[in-house]
């Protein structure tokens, strides 16, 4: 036993030794020992909130867009699901788009976002953040639809010039909720997708732009 304690300290003071004269700060060595779980998951490529709400949480990314359907974050077997980006998106896309489960009764990725079909909700909820790259990138919402599932005209991500702020007018003119803010070609958006139940067979979708 006495033998083991030697052992271990002789370990570490070994190591002390060594970070003081290779001038790395152990901080930086322990930071890499940390559980997030970006570390371990290449797929994730950031984090999406809402502010002054429980959404708080990765996203994904990868070749398809059915894996993270029925796969978590820790790429295991989970019928939520996780939050993802749409596979065909770069980051530095004009428009991305983002998808997760919704659920009537239990727990789902983005459950939360059935609230913004309230107005005192939409109120003091407006602002959609997402860290990319350590960047964290402050989006307005400007759109809130209900649309059927056989509707995919949110989903466009390729556009000509002009077809890009039809689109982003489409997105502001059939909002559940009128909004009252300005969007033109310059802007940025994020438009986020998940099942909707009243009615049924359709999809809430949210829009925001780049502040």
């Amino acid at each position: 036993m006495k033998k083991i304690i030697f052992i271990f300290l002789f370990t570490t003071i070994i190591l002390s030794y060594y970070l003081e004269i290779s001038g790395e700060d152990i901080t930086v060595l322990e930071a890499s020992n940390t559980n997030d779980l970006s570390l371990k998951n290449t797929n994730i490529i950031g984090k999406i909130e809402i502010e002054n709400s429980n959404l708080n949480d990765y996203i994904c990314q990868t070749t398809n867009n059915e894996y993270y359907l029925n796969h978590n974050c820790k790429d295991e077997n989970d019928k939520k699901g996780a939050i993802y980006l749409d596979y065909r998106n770069k980051i530095e896309d004009k428009k991305l788009i983002i998808y997760g489960h919704n659920s009537k009764n239990g727990d789902a990725p983005l459950k939360e976002l059935t609230n913004f079909l309230d107005q005192n909700y939409l109120n003091s909820h407006k602002n959609i953040n997402l860290t990319i790259k350590d960047n964290v990138l402050k989006y307005e919402i400007f759109s809130i639809m209900v649309v059927s599932k056989d509707n995919y005209e949110h989903t466009k991500l390729v556009f000509y010039e002009e077809d890009y702020l039809k689109h982003l007018n489409y997105l502001k003119a059939n909002s559940y909720i009128d909004l009252n803010n300005e969007i033109d070609e310059t802007d940025k958006i994020i438009t986020i997708q998940t099942c909707n139940y009243e009615p049924a067979d359709t999809y809430l979708v949210i829009s925001a732009k780049r502040c």
